[in-house]
């Protein structure tokens, strides 16, 4: 398995910075402030964070939304499937 070089002290303040960033975003979001241009900043600062090195979302998550498939699909039994063809 791969292990990560450890993140360097550079690395580090940007997250710290970007971590502080997306709290005042957040809470001016709750307030009913317009927060596009603290998201302008924290592109920014995502972007200087890909610059120095690292890779990955920088908070952890999904960036994309994960794929789901139809329950219906899923539910069906092979029997279900035929019954449902042979109605067409």
């Amino acid at each position: 398995m791969f292990e990560p070089y450890p993140a360097t002290d550079d690395q580090k303040r940007l997250i710290e910075f970007k971590a502080d960033v997306q709290v005042k975003r957040d809470a001016a979001e709750r307030h009913g402030q317009d927060v596009a241009d603290r998201d302008e900043t924290t592109a920014g600062i995502e972007a200087e964070i890909n610059a120095a090195g690292m890779r990955g979302n920088v908070a952890g998550g999904r960036t994309a939304s994960r794929r789901s498939r139809s329950t219906r699909r899923a539910a069906l039994s092979p029997r279900a499937r035929s019954t449902e063809l042979a109605r067409r």
